[in-house]
């Protein structure tokens, strides 16, 4: 193909995907390459950001290519059976060298494949170098002909699908790889894991947006402990709890310096091994805590224009009822009286019922704190009865008007 037609036909595939796009259809790609890989005799998934447009019911943006989610077991039939469909493949060896794959070229067996077929507009090949190995240039003009698939591979065993990056990171084979009309795909807080690596790629904040307003509490307590394992140091999507002003951010080892500072004691500064012990405490916690079962979640209260300045703590206290914990606010005295408190409480009873399920959460407070009395009240809870003191008890109760 020359260089002229190669061009006409990148714009012309472009105006195709351009006018999908607009028509807001499915992308008809996918039920094509489910009904080629169903007859090949492995187990297969699609990922990415197809799987995700599987799981959103709708197609969201335009993506690049196929992604496959296969496992290592399976790789030489795949090979085999790719091959026999008139693809040629190729294993991807990094920094965008390529082996090309035929009998007698060998496998290394670990290595990512892409199938690719003649006239792909989306891949460029040049001639191999002494090794035996070649370039590969990719162009992102969007696929409009099944002529391209990547196959990624994973390991498994009968109990867990484990993440090809961190396999102490797993997920049951179950919850892994789910339906849509027939067509298999990895599960949205598997691929959004996948995607949390290259943060600076068109498309992929948007990706998580959508997916995790539809994605359920079970899938979203996964993900933001399987971020947090991965991510010691943070990572932006962990930092869901959000209101007008504020942030209330999952406690990460780069916050060290600021929990050292800030953090509730008889002293301050506490010493580097109190903040580094207490920034353990709470992050064992957030893996502890699950859908309908809050053991102590603790976030740092952080203002949007400063998200790296903590201005207190707050979270809900499972001691005396995992499944109704008690709301707690702990704001710096310079930061108090200025609303906070009250974007705190309607911050942690939205992460309540939307990220662990809660039915309920306690609170209480002084009979002359007035602050605390009227946050809660503002932030949706209700007054219920009196500690023997005559202190008041607070309640909140998902789906009741407050």
């Amino acid at each position: 193909m020359s260089a002229g037609s190669l061009f006409c036909q990148r714009k012309e595939d472009a105006g195709r995907q351009k006018e999908q796009k607009k028509e807001g259809t499915m992308n008809k790609l996918i039920p094509e390459a489910n009904e080629l890989l169903k007859n090949g005799g492995f187990e297969y998934a699609f990922c990415g950001g197809h799987a995700l447009d599987l799981f959103l019911g709708c197609e969201s943006r335009m993506h690049g290519d196929i992604d496959v989610c296969a496992f290592r077991k399976d790789r030489n039939r795949i090979i085999q059976y790719m091959r026999s469909q008139g693809f040629e493949v190729y294993e991807m060896l990094g920094g965008g060298r390529v082996h090309h794959i035929t009998d007698e070229s060998g496998r290394f067996e670990e290595r990512n494949i892409f199938c690719v077929r003649e006239g792909c507009p989306m891949v460029k090949l040049y001639p191999p170098d002494g090794d035996g190995c070649c370039w590969m240039e990719f162009f992102h003009v969007g696929q409009t002909r099944l002529d391209y698939i990547e196959l990624l591979f994973n390991d498994k065993t009968k109990e867990a699908f484990e993440y090809a990056r961190n396999r102490e990171i797993t997920r049951e084979p179950e919850q892994a790889i789910l339906i849509s009309d027939g067509i298999p795909y990895l599960a949205p807080e598997l691929c959004l894991l996948y995607k949390s690596t290259d943060m600076g790629r068109d498309g992929y904040q948007q990706d998580f947006e959508l997916a995790w307003k539809k994605m359920d509490a079970y899938r979203r307590a996964w993900l933001r402990n399987a971020l947090l394992r991965e991510y010691p140091a943070g990572h932006p999507w962990t930092d869901t709890v959000k209101t007008a002003q504020l942030v209330l951010h999952f406690v990460s080892e780069s916050d060290l310096p600021e929990v050292s500072r800030t953090w509730p004691s008889d002293h301050r500064p506490v010493s580097e091994k109190e903040a580094m012990d207490a920034v353990a405490y709470i992050r064992g916690n957030y893996e502890k805590n699950t859908v309908g079962c809050v053991h102590h979640l603790i976030l740092a209260v952080c203002g949007k224009d400063d998200p790296g300045r903590i201005m207190g703590w707050c979270g809900l206290d499972g001691r005396r009822s995992r499944t109704e914990p008690e709301i707690f606010i702990l704001l710096d005295e310079e930061y108090r009286h200025k609303g906070y408190g009250t974007q705190c409480v309607k911050g942690l009873l939205k992460t309540a019922v939307e990220d662990y399920s809660l039915q309920s959460v306690h609170g209480g407070c002084a009979g002359d704190n007035t602050a605390s009395r009227r946050a809660m009240e503002k932030g949706g809870m209700v007054q219920y009865g009196t500690e023997d003191n005559g202190d008041p008890l607070f309640r909140f109760t998902a789906g009741e008007k407050n």
